[in-house]
């Protein structure tokens, strides 16, 4: 059974790692920091999920037999600000990043601020489930989730791997935006409000 749970100090070490797990070799992930990207990517999902741990952002986990199998990073509306001690921990992480990173960081910002919505809406960061859970209804529970915290505002969310789009569309979305950013294939999808 899965069990549907907000992040905690206690478990956001384990949430970093699902994130980590399920987006290595991910086309994004590639983008962002080269053909070497495995200890960047758990480096980054790890201080995320520190920093919304420690600023009580709402972070959805998927639990399975209680260990953590899903999560969904989600941007609020008028979610709280980074704190100067949070930014100087990203400061620091960048500093083992490729050079080519922040700005690689930029533009993807740039793309994804030019398609979403003015109007208030949710948008997931990253929907993670353990490669070896997948099929098994985490996802769905968790987007679930999301949808329903969301109302009465719409969720929005973007993927770089195709067969993700069918799973999303099954679930409501609807494609609002394909775009490609030097060469990596982005898919803009919004859940409307029901």
């Amino acid at each position: 059974m899965i069990e549907i749970q907000s992040m905690s100090s206690e478990n956001h070490p384990d949430a970093g790692a699902v994130l980590a797990a399920a987006f290595q070799g991910y086309p994004m992930m590639r983008f962002f920091f080269g053909e070497s990207h495995e200890a960047n990517v758990q480096a980054m999902f790890g201080l995320a999920a520190r920093d919304r741990a420690e600023n009580g952002v709402e972070t959805l986990l998927g639990l399975i037999d209680g260990e953590v199998a899903g999560v969904a990073l989600v941007e609020w509306p008028n979610g709280p600000e980074t704190t100067q001690e949070q930014n100087a921990r990203w400061e620091a992480l960048s500093v083992a990043f490729p050079e080519f990173t922040p700005s690689r960081f930029e533009a993807y910002g740039t793309l994804k601020k030019s398609i979403r919505p003015e109007s208030p809406h949710l948008y997931v960061n990253a929907l993670a489930t353990l490669p070896n859970h997948q099929g098994r209804g985490i996802g769905t529970a968790i987007l679930d989730a999301v949808a329903e915290a969301a109302r009465p505002l719409p969720v929005w969310l973007d993927t770089q791997v195709e067969a993700n789009c069918r799973f999303y569309e099954r679930h409501g979305f609807e494609l609002r935006s394909y775009q490609d950013l030097d060469g990596v294939p982005c898919w803009f999808y919004e859940r409307p409000t029901a």
